[in-house]
């Protein structure tokens, strides 16, 4: 399977997606080199998500904690697809 794009889950509470955004960009580095070093995308994957701008945030604003919690809502397992 390719990655074709990122996804951030984040509560609506913590802001806008821009807001959001912002105040991540300074963790980024770190989320993706670990993304990259666990196995789960690799660099030239990343790279094109990156270049294409196919990063995107998704603000839930209500039951945030309960689809966390549910493996089908967040996509956990796909990479058996």
């Amino acid at each position: 399977m390719n990655a074709i794009g990122l996804v951030f889950l984040y509560n609506r509470i913590e802001g806008n997606p821009e807001e959001v955004s912002r105040k991540f960009s300074k963790y980024f580095h770190l989320v993706s080199e670990n993304l990259v070093t666990e196995g789960l995308i690799d660099l030239p994957e990343l790279k094109k998500i990156i270049d294409l701008k196919q990063i995107y945030w998704a603000g839930i604003k209500e039951r945030f904690l309960e689809i966390l919690e549910d493996e089908k809502a967040i996509g956990k397992g796909l990479e058996s697809f």
